[in-house]
């Protein structure tokens, strides 16, 4: 009954999202359906319309010229865009002007990989699909480089593209940061002291161990309180395939945690999805490539989240929330 009641909340709370995508969707695609209003890539969800484009862009930076063996790496995935019916192509600064041109051609375009049928992971040798669309590359000049998300499809939909990569500059609005995809580090980060905010960027987690990261929750105004507190969800990409889990914990259980007795207020659980599309839906006999969980909570505070990982190799992860 827990699971089943799970999966219900996971297709309301998708159900909302859709719905408040499609009331947004035609605002959003009107600002950013031309390279001249491209949002920066924030690694969010974001609704599309049925066939129609949503212009994205990222900024790259070579590096230092005199300290640099190979160019820096940028990293673009489109989650389920295989499955779901939506593409992307990849455009050069100096293209923008004559994109619409018929003769003009993007420098690179999201494609599928080969990936082992059992665990969904990359492998050369694998006789199966990504679900994914994916580009990597590395380019000769820094500048601000644009994607198209293009749906093909006859129905307006959602779409969620990421990057990384030790050359894509994040952070804008502040002095330019540069980011690596993997982020792997000598210190302990199995302690909420060293929790990190979810950022929608991906962390190399070492073997056998865990990641902490955090985030604010408000409840809202006390004197206009809605009727329902908001609701959060967190998703763990490519967390059930990939063999992590993650647990969450509210601010007063921190100092205690570690207590045998202790028990997080929430884990991430795999949902049901269409075998063929991979989108969520009841009672299949397929379950979902990412872990999820979505709750309210009922006091305003920082919360945390605990990424596990118990293989016994060192696992990429994406932890992101809406």
């Amino acid at each position: 009954m827990k699971v089943l009641r799970f999966a219900s909340l996971i297709l309301v709370v998708m159900a909302l999202l859709m719905g408040f995508g499609a009331m947004a969707a035609s605002a959003a695609n009107e600002a950013t359906s031309t390279p001249g209003n491209a949002a920066y890539i924030d690694n969010l969800v974001h609704p599309i319309q049925a066939n129609s484009s949503t212009w994205y862009r990222f900024d790259y930076y070579l590096g230092d010229p005199n300290n640099r063996t190979i160019n820096p790496m940028a990293n673009l995935t489109l989650l389920y865009g295989d499955k779901s019916g939506i593409s992307f192509d990849v455009w050069a600064p100096n293209q923008i002007n004559t994109w619409a041109n018929t003769e003009s051609r993007p420098i690179g375009k999201g494609t599928t990989t080969s990936v082992n049928c059992d665990t969904g992971r990359n492998d050369s040798q694998g006789q199966c699909e990504s679900a994914n669309l994916t580009w990597a590359g590395g380019f000769g000049a820094s500048g601000t480089y644009f994607v198209r998300v293009t749906n093909s499809t006859a129905h307006d939909s959602t779409e969620l593209l990421t990057v990384y990569g030790n050359g894509v500059v994040m952070n804008r609005g502040t002095a330019p940061i540069a980011v690596t995809g993997l982020v792997a580090s000598t210190t302990n980060l199995d302690s909420p002291t060293q929790a990190t905010l979810i950022n929608g960027q991906v962390q190399s987690i070492p073997a056998g161990s865990a990641m902490w990261y955090r985030f604010d929750y408000s409840t809202g105004d006390p004197n206009n309180l809605p009727i329902s507190k908001p609701v959060d969800t967190l998703k763990l990409l490519d967390g059930n395939k990939s063999g992590l889990a993650f647990d969450v914990w509210a601010p007063n259980q921190i100092n205690d945690y570690t207590s045998k007795d202790a028990r997080p207020i929430g884990k991430g659980t795999a949902g049901s999805v269409n075998c063929d599309t991979g989108m969520l839906a009841a009672r299949t006999n397929c379950q979902s490539a990412d872990l999820t969980w979505s709750g309210a909570f009922g006091a305003t505070g920082t919360y945390f989240v605990r990424v596990i990982n118990n293989t016994s190799n060192a696992v990429n992860a994406m932890l992101t929330i809406q």
